[in-house]
Formats: structure tokens, sequence, C-alpha cells
């Protein structure tokens, strides 16, 4: 490594550490465009299947999948940094990196509850098929929330917050809300087991 250093610094005049980060950047760029495109060979496979899911996975991945990908490649240009420049905010900025992660996967999650959503009406509709659009919403935007509430909640414990008081004061006011209004989640609950179990 440092004879590699030394030759870089002779003969090209550029430190390692250097073109460490431009190699990075190179990559993930190079990444990011042979995943588009693939993500759009993906695409037009995926249109011609009869299953909404595949189709709602494809849609659901590109932009989340691109931008994790510049995530990844910053927080590896991050770490180079740390070696060589004494910069107090690299590890804030692995941080972040973590969060940026945590959300990518967050903002997959809520399109693939929304594509699924809007699939599964869809093809319906097209059999001719009834559609209960109220039932299909209310799944998507509980799936949603769930996947936000978790996001939100795994974030902030990347950053360094304590949530344990948190969970425990959202798990007795969960227990209170649940009490008051046990006859509407019977009536929902129930309401959900007769859709699903119809043909």
């Amino acid at each position: 490594m440092n004879r590699l250093s030394e030759f870089l610094s002779q003969h090209i005049g550029v430190e390692l550490w250097i073109a460490s980060l431009v190699a990075i950047a190179l990559v993930t760029v190079i990444a990011n465009q042979v995943a588009q495109v693939l993500l759009r060979q993906a695409a037009r496979v995926t249109a011609k299947t009869s299953t909404v899911w595949d189709d709602a996975l494809v849609g659901s991945a590109s932009r989340p999948l691109l931008v994790a990908m510049w995530a990844v490649g910053a927080g590896f240009m991050a770490r180079v940094l740390q070696r060589e420049v004494d910069v107090a905010f690299i590890e804030q900025a692995l941080a972040l990196r973590d969060v940026a992660l945590i959300g990518c996967v967050a903002w997959f999650l809520v399109r693939f509850a929304g594509k699924v959503g809007h699939n599964v009406e869809s093809r319906r509709r097209e059999r001719g098929e009834e559609v209960d659009h109220t039932t299909v919403d209310a799944l998507v935007k509980l799936a949603r929330l769930v996947t936000v509430v978790v996001a939100v909640i795994t974030a902030a414990q990347t950053l360094g917050f304590q949530i344990a008081g948190l969970l425990a004061l959202g798990g007795v006011g969960g227990i209170a809300v649940g009490f008051a209004a046990k006859d509407i989640l019977a009536n929902f609950f129930g309401g959900l087991t007769i859709y699903l179990d119809r043909p």
C-alpha cells in the first residue's frame, strides 16, 4: 500500500486516498448506470407476467435502490477520508448514511404497498371482478403506517436517541387505545377476515 502510494505520488502526482475517492465515485456512477439498465430490462419482463407482485417489486425498487447505491458510495468515501483527514463530522456522516439506507428501505416498502394495492385493483377490474377499494386502501395505509413508524424508530436509535422509554410509553398508550377501540378493531378485523376468505 505504501509503495502504491509512493508510485502515485511520484509518477502521477496524486495521493492514494485522492485516487481512492475518484475510483469510488467512478464505480458508484457505473454501478448506478448498470442498475438502471437492469431495472428497465426487468420492468419489460415483469410487464408480460400475470402476477401483481413482480411488477410492484421492480417498480418500487428502482428509485430507492439507486439512492441507496449513492449512499453506500458516499459511505465508502467517508471511510477513506476518515483514515486520512481528521474531521469531526465523518462519524456523523456515516450515521447519516445508515439513516439514508433505512429511509431507502422504508421508501421501497411504502412504494411496494401502494403499487401492490393498485395492481390488485387493476387486475380484478380487468377480469370483471368486484373490487372493495375501501378495504384495499385501508390495508395499504396500514402497511405504510407500520413501515414509517418502524423506520423512524430505527433511524432514531441509529442516531443515538434512547427510545426505550418511548417504546414503553407507546406500548402503554397502545393498550389503552386498544381497550377503548376494541369494538372498532373487532369489526375491522372481522371484515378483513371475511374479505380474505371469500373466493
